[in-house]
């Protein structure tokens, strides 16, 4: 079974995502966290095989999260999609510099979560 933690100050946005992936991805468990601090406080326990990473939250934002991903042995080579509401080119190039995987935009219905859930299924947990 696939293991995906969901990073999101946004309970909604958190919402979409999971249930997008419980919807489209068969065996797969779904963790989610509130904050940067709390899901790297996690991570041993959760041991998720991939990190779904929103950018814009309070204390430690998304980028800094990654970066410190990408420092921690245990997860550093897992795959950190980042979905941002954001669609400006220097978060983008700033996500790839840090190590991220995938880089989606937030969309604004359910059919576009459930293609992200597919691309998350197909490219990142296929093997499991």
């Amino acid at each position: 079974m696939g293991k995906v933690l969901v990073v999101d100050d946004s309970d909604f946005d958190r919402l979409m995502i999971i249930k997008a992936l419980e919807q489209n991805v068969q065996n797969v468990q779904v963790f989610e966290v509130g904050s940067g601090r709390e899901a790297l406080e996690n991570l041993e326990t959760l041991s998720p095989d991939v990190i779904v990473l929103d950018i814009r939250m309070p204390g430690m934002d998304g980028f800094q999260v990654l970066c410190a991903l990408r420092k921690t042995p245990k997860v550093c080579k897992k795959p950190v999609i980042m979905l941002s509401g954001s669609a400006d080119e220097r978060d983008i190039l700033q996500a790839e510099k840090c190590g991220a995987s995938e880089y989606f935009v937030k969309p604004a219905s359910i059919t576009a979560y459930s293609e992200i859930a597919q691309t998350i299924h197909r490219k990142y947990l296929k093997t499991h």
